[in-house]
């Protein structure tokens, strides 16, 4: 997957470009139940990893409620 990063003065951009057919089935599985909240930021930048990293949680709707079909319907 392709990730490209912009900042702005008013907010980050970060884009997932797919790369292949189970990288878009992933995109849009997570789309399709993503949670409307602000997703969790972390970043390291310790002596104990070997590069920095940042992490970005972004929660789902519960699996109970999951939808991980497309339909015209």
């Amino acid at each position: 997957m392709k990730v490209e990063f912009s900042e702005s003065e008013y907010g980050a951009n970060i884009t997932l470009t797919p790369e292949s057919i189970f990288e878009v089935a992933q995109l849009v599985r997570f789309s399709k139940n993503a949670r409307k909240e602000k997703p969790d930021i972390y970043m390291s930048f310790s002596s104990h990893e070997p590069v920095p990293y940042c992490s970005i949680w972004m929660s789902k709707v519960k699996p109970s409620v999951q939808v991980n079909s497309i339909s015209n319907k």
